[in-house]
């Protein structure tokens, strides 16, 4: 059942680059996602351990300076209220260092998100789950493994959206079934530090 199992999700947009890349991406199938220690907007500190096994969390990589990153609000917002009533958690890290607190807090409510909203701007957390480049998805399970890694849809260009990756594997996670496609291909921008 969804309740005995976590499903983490790392979900990564850089700072508004140069132009789109692509390549696959870094993190490694089947290891335990580092924990991790981050403050949110109000100075809370969050920690990766505190959060209940047994439970899904999904955790976005975002930057609320980034134009792709933009252009996935609604749809992570979505995700988000998709999977709410299976017991799936949101958990957004933003890596933007540019941008206020506040500034960027305002971001992401005023897009529906309402998962908190963590903050890495000096990118120790990007680099130790290998994030460089955006947006970049993991899925872990109960015991924080790593079953999916990749992209949350195909297509920057909502309108022309084919696949969508990870809404298939937390389809798979509510079905109690494996996920079939457990790596795709990043696209978007590299993560640039400070």
């Amino acid at each position: 059942m969804l309740l005995s199992r976590v499903v983490l999700c790392v979900i990564g947009f850089a700072v508004a680059g140069s132009g789109l890349q692509e390549r696959p991406p870094s993190a490694r199938l089947l290891n335990v996602a580092p924990s991790f220690a981050l403050k949110d907007s109000e100075g809370k500190r969050h920690l990766l351990n505190e959060y209940e096994k047994g439970r899904v969390l999904v955790i976005v990589f975002v930057s609320s300076e980034s134009k792709i990153c933009l252009q996935y609000f609604s749809r992570i917002a979505r995700l988000e209220n998709d999977f709410r009533e299976e017991q799936i958690h949101f958990l957004l890290i933003d890596v933007a260092h540019r941008l206020s607190l506040a500034t960027v807090n305002n971001v992401y409510r005023n897009a529906g998100i309402t998962a908190p909203v963590l903050h890495d701007a000096e990118l120790s957390v990007s680099r130790w789950y290998n994030v460089d480049m955006v947006p970049a998805a993991f899925v872990l399970d109960a015991q924080r493994f790593v079953q999916y890694l990749g992209q949350i849809d195909d297509n920057i260009d909502e309108s022309r959206v084919a696949r969508s990756p990870l809404h298939a594997a937390l389809e798979s996670y509510v079905r109690g079934s494996e996920i079939m496609e457990k790596k795709t291909l990043l696209f978007g921008s590299p993560i640039r530090p400070n």
